[in-house]
């Protein structure tokens, strides 16, 4: 969490929101842990809710918002563990996969070898000192890592807006833009659509339309939002 001596300007305020979001979306792809569940799945929902108002288009975010909460309103640990494992474990045979490299290797423009995508997914997050933790070894081309690393650079830019480093800045922002350009934004329709197939519980069929509908926007505008004084004012709680 940010330092709550920050005061943010409505430029970080736009970074902090970005980073919540990435942050967020990144956290539903967690396996799913029993304790404190109803709890956690309580404060996914609230989070979005409170994120939506401030964005510029928001009615294209409210119906997938609606649908996540349907999907959680009587989910269980069990049934959604079940459906993780039914999903994305091997042993249960992959039915969607949550790795981008699966899902880029027959289009045209994928003129990279796996090994080479895996290498430049890699090149990131090593330049901002980052690398996929031991804890939990994972392909650097998990959905997951990908979102992870968003959550953290728009984090970066939050700090180097308020140091008033417009270098740093630069670098950041041109980081992001040239992630999601060449990695996240090139695969997010592919796993929704897949996971619209073969997801019986919904949730993260749902997940995945927000993932895409979230990463499109973000692509296209990198943060065009709009702050009403009290959504402004929850965005500046949130960062403390």
């Amino acid at each position: 969490m940010m330092n709550e001596q920050i005061e943010l300007t409505e430029e970080s305020a736009i970074a902090n929101l970005r980073s919540l979001a990435y942050g967020y979306l990144a956290s539903g792809f967690r396996k799913p842990e029993e304790e404190n569940f109803d709890l956690n799945k309580e404060k996914f929902l609230d989070a979005w809710k409170k994120l939506i108002p401030c964005l510029e288009g928001e009615d294209q975010f409210t119906p997938i918002i609606e649908k996540l909460k349907g999907t959680l309103k009587d989910q269980t640990f069990g049934a959604l563990s079940t459906q993780y494992e039914y999903l994305f474990s091997a042993h249960g045979g992959i039915k969607a996969s949550l790795y981008e490299t699966d899902h880029t290797k027959e289009t045209p423009q994928h003129a990279l070898s796996q090994g080479h995508e895996f290498g430049d997914i890699a090149g990131f997050f090593k330049a901002f000192g980052l690398e996929v933790s031991k804890d939990f070894p994972d392909r650097v081309d998990f959905i997951g890592s990908e979102l992870e690393f968003m959550h953290f650079m728009a984090a970066k830019e939050v700090y180097a807006l308020n140091q008033g480093t417009a270098e740093n800045v630069q670098i950041v922002q041109d980081a992001q833009n040239k992630f999601v350009k060449d990695h996240l934004g090139r695969w997010t329709h592919s796993l929704a659509e897949a996971l619209q197939e073969v997801d019986k519980c919904g949730f993260y069929a749902a997940l995945t339309e927000l993932v895409h509908a979230w990463v499109t926007y973000d692509q296209q505008s990198m943060g065009p939002l709009h702050f009403q004084a009290e959504e402004y004012q929850h965005v500046k709680e949130e960062a403390k």
